[in-house]
């Protein structure tokens, strides 16, 4: 007999069912967002999908795997109540964050984004309080890929030096009554940059279209409201950007 016999004995004899593995579904982790406004979910991987309104904040909510988030900010919130942001720079999956008309928000309430660096969309429509300098804050969020600033008659172009940072923008949406040549020139290194928007930009002229000659992967141009754009600058635009759709 073998020095192995006596166990393969006990072996052979031993029940033969087979195990069977529980596997159970993750848990959905909770977090209590201070922030007032209205939090949706969709599935990750989908942005076309449209968002569920999941809750209405403050409130504590569910976090789970395979969603990606948004969030909308009250109009009526505070720079106090968006220092609750800074919690949610845990939360890699929100991706999209609205602030539409928040009149009360000033640089210093819009500094609590600066930790929110998966955010992939930003909208800042209509909070006349914010200033060039409280657009300093977004240059932290390098993983933007769409940024809305229309209606922040605080901004002026030199708040475009910060925008000129965000690289990794797809989609820029501006309608910023001081923007002129100065403010496009920031703008040369948004390489990545699909479609632009500048809408009601009275100051924009065939000098300053002339600044982005080189956003060669440019596919969309909006020109609406832009009364001293000279056909001229635009045919120019045209040809050194031939696959670019510009629309007046």
């Amino acid at each position: 007999m073998s020095e192995f016999s006596e166990g393969d004995e006990g072996l052979e004899g031993a029940s033969q069912e087979p195990i069977i593995l529980k596997l159970e579904r993750p848990r959905p982790r909770k977090l209590h967002v201070t922030v007032p406004g209205n939090w949706y979910a969709r599935p990750e991987g989908s942005p076309a999908t449209r968002c569920r309104r999941a809750a209405v904040t403050p409130a504590t909510i569910s976090l789970a795997p395979g969603e990606a988030y948004h969030l909308g900010i009250d109009p009526h919130a505070t720079d106090g109540q968006l220092a609750g942001l800074a919690y949610l720079g845990l939360v890699s999956a929100l991706r999209s964050l609205e602030l539409v008309g928040c009149g009360r928000i000033t640089d210093r309430g819009l500094s609590h984004v600066r930790g929110l660096t998966g955010l992939e969309t930003l909208a800042l429509w209509g909070c006349g309080a914010i200033t060039d300098a409280g657009l300093a804050n977004l240059r932290p969020l390098c993983g933007l890929r769409s940024l809305w600033l229309v209606g922040c008659d605080g901004v002026s172009e030199a708040g475009l030096a910060h925008v000129g940072t965000l690289t990794n923008l797809r989609s820029l949406h501006l309608c910023v009554a001081g923007v002129g040549r100065t403010g496009l020139s920031h703008l040369r290194g948004l390489c990545r940059l699909r479609s632009l928007a500048l809408v009601g930009c009275p100051r924009v002229t065939a000098e300053g279209l002339a600044r982005l000659r080189g956003l060669c992967r440019l596919r969309s141009l909006d020109l609406s409201r832009c009364g001293h754009v000279e056909d001229e600058g635009v045919v120019l635009l045209k040809q050194a950007l031939p696959r670019c759709r510009v629309r007046r």
